[in-house]
């Protein structure tokens, strides 16, 4: 899991038909040292399912725990 921000999102031309509906936003990796939170420079793509908007701080959980939360 990392903890990031999201400063946009993706547009494709076509889905997986599991991400049908949903949308691809990209989230800035963010850390915190002696007070302060940085950007470590790192951008993920993600599947958003709660509806984050641009500026948000967000979770973004990679392989069977990312899988497990889609899956019908």
């Amino acid at each position: 899991m990392i903890r990031g921000r999201v400063i946009g999102s993706v547009w494709s031309t076509r889905k997986s038909p599991r991400l049908a509906g949903s949308r691809l936003l990209l989230v800035a990796e963010e850390q915190s040292a002696g007070g302060r939170t940085f950007s470590t420079g790192r951008v993920v793509v993600c599947h958003d399912e709660l509806d984050a908007c641009e500026g948000d701080p967000v979770v973004v959980a990679f392989g069977s725990g990312a899988r497990n939360a889609i899956e019908p």
